[in-house]
């Protein structure tokens, strides 16, 4: 994790959000995910939205996405249940981009902070409610 000194206009923000249930009927963007972006917005970064559950992006589409285009920071989060396939993608994320920042919020890693950080290679844990803290850590390393 490197200090990056560039503006908002320059650094590269990826959000993605991860497909619990493929084949579901119902698509929504969850609302803490949303809700993050829009105080992103609101403070005049611009980013991608990388939406897995949407298009229902297979493992290998998705690494070969990241593999493919450069971010500074990485934000995603899930539930807990989901943990398997946010440590896969952490990690991948990690190999394919070795000087972006990851962090991840939710229950995925906010309910275990430390032994998030300690079996995968995120960067930065968010816990409790987001947009502020990403924010402020998005803040921190730019």
């Amino acid at each position: 994790m490197l200090s990056m000194q560039k503006s908002k206009k320059d650094l590269k923000l990826l959000f993605v959000n991860p497909c619990l249930r493929p084949g579901g009927f119902t698509k929504v963007l969850p609302v803490g995910l949303a809700s993050v972006m829009t105080y992103f917005e609101t403070k005049e970064y611009d980013f991608t939205l990388l939406d897995i559950d949407i298009n229902e992006y297979d493992d290998a589409y998705v690494e070969n996405y990241i593999k493919n285009n450069h971010f500074d920071i990485i934000l995603t989060g899930t539930i807990v249940t989901h943990y398997k396939w946010i440590k896969w993608f952490v990690n991948m994320a990690k190999i394919q981009q070795p000087n972006s920042t990851i962090i991840v919020g939710n229950s995925v890693a906010g309910s275990i902070p430390e032994l998030f950080l300690e079996k995968t290679k995120g960067d930065i844990v968010v816990i409790g409610e987001g947009e502020i803290t990403a924010y402020e850590a998005v803040e921190a390393i730019r």
